[in-house]
């Protein structure tokens, strides 16, 4: 897998030509969680997307999360690095995350461990007469206390309905099972989950514009390849909804707002998100 992500991460780049200038879209984000039992939440992101050659465009991003219990803590740092290559009317996204997380217990070390994701992720589009067709694939390997592998397959119908509104509708197929898991007492332990989700993008006016939307069904791990953001709690998430403003500051800078409340199997967490984005060419 690794292998042939690399051969087609090659091979499109050196096809393509150089662009005429650079493309810089450099963003950062701080989401606050709060959770409907003792924990919370805080995450600092940075995002980046620069125009390499004509029609590719090398994406990275990097998170640092925290968890806080009275009990223990939780902290995330989240690497990744990807492509987007555009060949009009086909469009394809590849990406490589690296998830390395440390729990501490706060009355006892002797349970502290560490776990470790690795995911792969391709995404395809395709366009015709006002739609936007694909499909995605995501495999994640999950290495600590539990050892889980989830693949994921996500189907996309876009609809520019007017100049002013955009509809996604996303149905997800997520299975996720436990290997060589020498701390479960049920290794034969899996889940198929099944979900779908429906986003609306409405365009207010050139510097203003809203977004609205969630999911319904079941899923675990999911990967949102929009926003490169993985939802890694094992619990079993239920339903999301979200709504969120970007809004145009001065010149390319942008600033975005957003609120998301998400159920899970015995709690919730409703998200605050601040973020500043710019759009250079250089």
């Amino acid at each position: 897998m690794r292998k042939y992500f690399l051969i087609v991460f090659f091979a499109l780049l050196i096809r393509n030509n150089y662009a005429d200038s650079t493309y810089v879209a450099p963003s950062f984000y701080f989401t606050h969680g709060a959770y409907t039992n003792t924990e919370y939440s805080n995450s600092l992101a940075f995002y980046n997307t620069v125009n390499i050659t004509k029609g590719f465009y090398l994406i990275n991003h990097y998170e640092h999360l925290t968890i806080n219990d009275p009990y223990w803590h939780y902290l995330q740092q989240a690497f990744l690095a990807g492509g987007s290559f555009e060949m009009f009317p086909y469009y394809l996204k590849l990406n490589y995350s690296h998830y390395k997380g440390d729990y501490n217990y706060i009355t006892s070390s002797i349970n502290n461990y560490s776990d470790y994701t690795n995911l792969y992720n391709c995404d395809f589009l395709y366009y015709t007469n006002l739609y936007y067709l694909g499909a995605a694939y995501t495999h994640e390997n999950l290495i600590g206390y539990k050892n889980e592998i989830t693949d994921q397959f996500t189907l996309r119908i876009d609809k520019i309905m007017n100049p002013f509104l955009y509809m996604s509708f996303r149905p997800n197929f997520t299975y996720t099972r436990q290997v060589n898991n020498v701390n479960n007492t049920n290794p034969d332990y899996s889940r198929k989950l099944f979900s779908a989700s429906l986003n609306f993008y409405y365009r207010i006016n050139p510097g203003f514009n809203l977004k609205l939307g969630g999911f319904f069904g079941q899923r675990a791990y999911y990967f949102d390849s929009d926003i490169l953001t993985i939802f890694n709690q094992d619990n079993t998430q239920k339903y999301q909804a979200y709504g969120q403003i970007d809004y145009n500051l001065f010149g390319s800078l942008k600033l975005i707002l957003s609120y998301q409340h998400t159920k899970f199997d015995d709690f919730s967490i409703n998200y605050y998100t601040l973020g500043l984005k710019s759009n250079l060419f250089l």
